[in-house]
C-alpha cells in the first residue's frame, strides 16, 4: 500500500475506532488528524480513568450514604433507648409514688386507729373518773352514816344506862327480898 492508502486505511480504522467507542458511549478524544492504535489505547484508558472515577464517586456516595443510614439509625436508637429509659424511669417514679401513696394511706388509717385509741382510752379514763369519785361519794355517805349511827347510839347509850341502873336496884332488891323469904 502506499503512503496515501495507508494513512486512509489508518483513517478509517481510527474512524471505526472512534464511532464503535462512541457507539459503546465511551468518550473519545477524536481529533481530525488520523489515529493510531496507541491513541485509541490512550482514550480507553482515559475513558476508564473516568469510570473509575465516576464508580469511585458512586462508591464513595453510597459508603457516604450507609454512613448517614448508621448515623440515623444510632440516633434512632439512642432515642428509642432514650424513650425506654424515660418509661423505665416513669415506671420507676410511678412505682415510687403508688408505694408513697399506700404509705401515706396505711399512716393514716394509722392516725385514725391512734386517735380513735386516744378517745376510747379518754373515755376509758372518764368513766373510771367517774366511777372512782361516785365510789368515793358513796365511801363517804356510808362513813357519814356510820357516824351519825355511832352518834345516835352514843347518844342513846347514856339514856339507857341510867334507866337500867334505876331499874337494877329495884330488881336486885326484889331478888333480895326472894331470896329472904
Amino acid at each position: 500500500m502506499s503512503g496515501l492508502g495507508a494513512s486512509a486505511a489508518a483513517g478509517a480504522v481510527g474512524g471505526a475506532a472512534a464511532g464503535a467507542a462512541a457507539g459503546l458511549g465511551v468518550d473519545m478524544d477524536v481529533s481530525p488528524a488520523p489515529a493510531t492504535v496507541a491513541d485509541i489505547r490512550d482514550g480507553f484508558r482515559r475513558q476508564r480513568r473516568r469510570t473509575d472515577t465516576d464508580e469511585d464517586r458512586q462508591e464513595q456516595f453510597a459508603l457516604e450514604q450507609e454512613t448517614e443510614w448508621r448515623r440515623t439509625l444510632q440516633r434512632e436508637l439512642q432515642l428509642s433507648s432514650l424513650e425506654g429509659g424515660v418509661l423505665e424511669s416513669r415506671t420507676v417514679i410511678e412505682g415510687w409514688v403508688s408505694r408513697v401513696r399506700a404509705t401515706a394511706e396505711e399512716a393514716r388509717v394509722a392516725h385514725e386507729q391512734a386517735v380513735a385509741e386516744a378517745a376510747a382510752l379518754q373515755a376509758a379514763r372518764e368513766q373510771f373518773r367517774q366511777e372512782t369519785e361516785q365510789q368515793q361519794q358513796q365511801q363517804q355517805q356510808q362513813q357519814q352514816q356510820q357516824q351519825q349511827q355511832q352518834q345516835q347510839q352514843t347518844q342513846q347509850q347514856p339514856q339507857q344506862q341510867p334507866q337500867q341502873q334505876s331499874q337494877q336496884p329495884f330488881g336486885a332488891t326484889a331478888d333480895r327480898d326472894r331470896a329472904a323469904v
